[in-house]
């Protein structure tokens, strides 16, 4: 396995052990694990391409070096 999928195999663990109906940024999910160096941080956005996850709004970046960008909020629902 290469280390972006490694990255994103771990990532989706730390979601998948969140409970049913939590709401989170991927603000939250950088402060839980770390991207590994020489991975462009973009990755990120395909953290959440997986079932279970439906989009909630958005809201402002709490990261400084974000400079208060959008943020799309997602929620874990229930799956099928």
């Amino acid at each position: 396995m290469d280390l972006k999928s490694q990255f994103l195999a771990e990532a989706r663990l730390f979601l998948h052990n969140l409970p049913v109906g939590t709401e989170i940024t991927v603000d939250e999910v950088r402060r839980n694990v770390t991207i590994p160096d020489g991975i462009d941080p973009r990755i990120m956005g395909r953290v959440f391409n997986i079932h279970g996850w439906e989009s909630r709004g958005y809201q402002l970046s709490n990261r400084e070096e974000c400079h208060k960008s959008n943020r799309l909020v997602v929620r874990r629902k229930v799956c099928a």
